[in-house]
């Protein structure tokens, strides 16, 4: 049971790193789902390359939200109050 939970990790993990095309990380993956037994034309899903655009927009993304998340935290100082 738990080599099954490693093998569809591992296949996860594949496939994020075809999609991103990481080419050698990928190998390394691949040999260690050859060497737990798994044949590799078991592999359901298919594997679509992201585009840089796509990268790109969700780094552009990231970070309006880290930016939101900063305003919303900060503080305002009140003033003083005023002396009559």
């Amino acid at each position: 049971m738990l080599k099954n939970i490693i093998i569809a990790a591992l296949e996860k993990e594949l496939a994020g790193y075809e999609r991103r095309g990481l080419k050698d990380r990928a190998n390394q993956v691949r040999q260690e789902l050859t060497r737990l037994g798994h044949s590799m034309t078991t592999i359901v899903e298919t594997v679509q390359a992201e585009t840089v655009d796509t990268l790109k927009d969700a780094t552009r993304d990231a970070q309006t939200a880290l930016e939101t998340a900063k305003k919303s935290t900060r503080t305002i100082a009140s003033k003083p109050a005023k002396k009559k």
